[in-house]
């Protein structure tokens, strides 16, 4: 009887030892992350010289990045800005009047190519977007 009592005490202090376990704990970080400015630049390259162009970025007085619109009758146009990254960085650009001329739209980056696209005959729209430091 007593080693039958022995041996159940054993095993009650074998279960209570062994089902403890110490609660782990995982550092918290309270440095929020770091985000950094980058430097954009759209560039809308086309043949007609009769775009229309929608993209996003800053607005003063406004948070965050804004769609804007705008119709050029050049070549070439640019738009340069700074934002944080991870940011979605969008330009869209399309003939204002219908045609199969090319339209070609870059996303640059801190001075490197990020993102490009062109139109084609099945897209008639010059789209790229992305956003940087994912």
């Amino acid at each position: 009887m007593k080693s039958k009592l022995f041996i159940v005490a054993v095993s009650i202090l074998i279960t209570v030892t062994t089902s403890c376990k110490k609660e782990q704990t995982t550092p918290t970080n309270n440095n929020p992350a770091i985000v950094a400015d980058i430097n954009v630049e759209y560039k809308i390259t086309n043949q007609s010289s009769n775009v229309v162009i929608e993209y996003l970025a800053p607005v003063q007085g406004l948070q965050g990045l804004q769609t804007l619109t705008d119709t050029i009758s050049k070549t070439f146009k640019s738009y340069i800005f700074t934002v944080n990254e991870n940011e979605l960085l969008s330009v869209k650009s399309w003939n204002n009047n219908p045609s199969w001329n090319t339209v070609t739209v870059d996303i640059y980056v801190n001075g490197s190519l990020f993102k490009t696209g062109t139109n084609s005959n099945t897209n008639n729209v010059a789209k790229a977007e992305g956003i940087f430091g994912e």
